[in-house]
């Protein structure tokens, strides 16, 4: 069987080949374990236990980060920049796939890969650095079709580095080996031999418990501060008791009137209020912090901040920010591509069509394209074609390749004779040289043919001048 190739043509180990049909039996999930309360030291150990294949903690921490509104923004930002248009989605051929098969994966795509299960597999992916699926295959009119993709919380899973396989928890079957290559699972990783160190719960863990208390300290800050303290002035002793009582009453009732007594008598001697308020910069800490941490949260999940950050700015700028995030994109998409074509469609390959091979199975993709690149392509297109035209009107237009030339810039081609390759130009003009060069053969000889017939002309009309003279 052939190796199959990853999106970009190159190898993918370990190649996928099911040595047995489907299993359908009931396994279900544990009880859901609650994400729960985090501060620093239960973020250091889950980040710990998860570096050593132990995921339960790590797991439920992957919950809890999604609480926090710039952490699932962002998330969702990157989940919605792939599948927004879902219409764009297609199944590119692969080099030996053919329209049926194309058809027949696309009839229960849609119904498989639905949204919400492609949603949790990029969050899954992001934040843990794996995503393991369960597959649900039915058996219809002697074909296995899969009906269903049952995301498993990473929670329950852990990672037998002897075994080198995954270990899932179940609430009825006990704990099940999980391996690339059984139909019955999907593994979704971001390549590497242990794909979890490249998980992003590592470092938005704590940012997730930094901007909680952030907020947290600065919501106490404003609330002390929004509130100042009123120092008050009132006469020592018993001297004005009875003022000192209206003086409180006026002050407990005061709430937002704005208006209280200050009685003084005629030596200017009496009540008077202070309000004490804080003069430092302490505050600004708050909003500095929250800054470097919402600038790493995006940078970490997109790869740059242009979308959340930016106010002004240079459009060179803007476009090297977005090709950036188009490239973190085009990895999401890869590694979905690559790990759905070699574990489910060519599952499904295997098991309903006889003499299948894993280069028969189309490639799912997503449009990552973006305006820029639009633009930057029409571009490209006006310059390729002002190139075009001097080239055709300079003395190198027979020795150009048009048709590699129009490929290099990935113009579409109708059957045109005009635009050959070089090699097909050359038969032409060694065609056009051969006929030309026998029709001037032909045209030598009919002109020598009519020379002669015109010399035997003038010679029998001399001879007949020499017999008509008189004797």
């Amino acid at each position: 069987m052939s190796a199959i190739l990853d999106i970009r043509g190159r190898p993918f180990e370990p190649e996928p080949a099911p040595k047995k049909r489907p299993v359908v039996r009931r396994i279900e999930h544990p009880i859901y374990d609650a994400p729960g309360l985090w501060d620093i030291k239960l973020v250091r150990t889950a980040i710990s236990e998860h570096e050593d294949g132990q995921f339960h903690n790590s797991g439920r921490l992957s919950g809890a980060v999604t609480r926090d509104s710039r952490i699932q923004a962002c998330l969702q930002a990157h989940a919605n920049s792939i599948l927004a248009q879902q219409e764009e989605f297609v199944l590119l051929p692969a080099s030996e796939s053919t329209a049926d098969v194309i058809d027949d994966v696309s009839i229960w795509w849609e119904k498989v890969f639905t949204d919400s299960v492609l949603t949790s597999i990029i969050y899954q992916t992001l934040l843990m650095g794996f995503s393991i699926s369960r597959v649900h295959w039915k058996r219809d009119s002697g074909s296995w079709t899969p009906v269903f993709i049952e995301p498993w919380a990473p929670a329950n899973v852990i990672w037998d580095d002897f075994d080198r396989s995954f270990i899932l928890r179940t609430d009825n079957a006990g704990d099940i080996t999980v391996r690339y290559g059984d139909p019955n699972w999907l593994i979704v990783t971001r390549g590497g031999s242990y794909p979890w160190l490249q998980g992003s719960i590592r470092s938005l863990g704590e940012f997730f418990v930094y901007r909680t208390f952030n907020w947290r300290d600065w919501a106490r800050f404003n609330e002390r501060h929004g509130q100042p303290i009123i120092g008050i002035n009132e006469p020592s002793g018993e001297y004005m008791a009875s003022d000192k009582d209206a003086f409180y009453a006026s002050l407990s009732s005061m709430s937002s009137n704005g208006i209280v007594r200050l009685p003084k008598d005629k030596d200017g001697y009496g009540f008077g209020l202070d309000m004490i308020e804080a003069k430092d910069r302490a505050h600004s800490s708050f909003l500095d912090f929250r800054r470097n941490i919402d600038i790493d949260i995006a940078v970490n999940i997109n790869g740059q901040n242009l979308l959340t950050e930016a106010h002004t700015g240079s459009l060179g700028l803007a476009r090297v920010q977005n090709q950036i995030r188009t490239e973190y994109r085009r990895a999401t998409v890869e590694f979905l591509s690559t790990n759905i074509r070699s574990q489910v469609i060519h599952s499904w390959g295997v098991f309903n069509i006889p003499g299948w091979d894993s280069v028969m199975a189309p490639w799912p993709s997503w449009n990552t394209s973006d305006a820029f690149e639009r633009v930057d392509f029409a571009d490209a297109m006006k310059k390729a074609s002002e190139a075009a035209r001097f080239f055709d009107q300079s003395p190198l237009r027979h020795a150009i390749d048009w048709k590699a030339f129009a490929d290099k810039f990935d113009i579409p081609l109708l059957d045109n004779p005009k635009f050959k390759s070089v090699e097909a130009i050359k038969e032409a003009q060694q065609r056009k040289s051969a006929q030309t060069g026998f029709a001037r053969t032909l045209s030598q000889a009919q002109a020598a043919h009519r020379e002669r017939v015109i010399a035997l002309a003038h010679r029998r009309r001399g001879e007949s001048r020499h017999h008509e003279q008189p004797i």
